[in-house]
């Protein structure tokens, strides 16, 4: 009888313990499965802008003598804007390049100002894409300078 009770109080024991560290194991797994989906991120896709080369003054108001080449992308989760952004790249481009030609090499060197640039530019990559390829939303979350050389041509 000894021998049965003390089997029977193991089982419970055991048991107990077995189905609390079972509904410990359930728990941990459902907190991972929902921290999964919680924090899963689409993947970002980047439009390129061809890089832009375009004669600057050094200061206001005098002649060119430097040259900035430039380049630029544009990140979002939807690839469709990617697709859109290649058709209307001509516009996005020029646009752009009407506000490098507003620049000066001097003013390039501050780091205010390339983050100005970079507003302005996903401004108008998304202005244009919005209006031309009827997207309702936002097409581009941000805009990466990916190249800025600027070179003094020695005059």
């Amino acid at each position: 009888m000894f021998k049965t009770v003390v089997i029977v109080i193991l089982a419970v024991v055991i048991g107990a313990g077995g189905a609390l560290g079972g509904t410990q194991l359930l728990s941990n797994l459902r907190s991972s499965a929902q921290a999964a989906t919680i924090h899963k991120v689409p993947p970002t896709y980047f439009a390129q802008l061809d890089d832009i080369v375009v004669s600057l003054p050094p200061q206001t108001g005098q002649p060119a003598t430097s040259y900035v080449n430039f380049g630029i992308q544009f990140a979002t989760h939807d690839p469709n804007a990617v697709t859109a952004f290649g058709a209307l790249q001509p516009i996005v481009r020029s646009r752009i390049l009407s506000v490098l030609m507003a620049q000066t090499a001097q003013g390039l060197q501050d780091q205010a100002t390339r983050g100005d640039i970079v507003l302005q530019c996903l401004d108008i990559a998304n202005t244009v894409v919005e209006k031309n390829a009827n997207f309702i939303t936002t097409p581009f979350a941000g805009g990466y300078i990916t190249d800025l050389v600027v070179q003094d041509d020695g005059g």
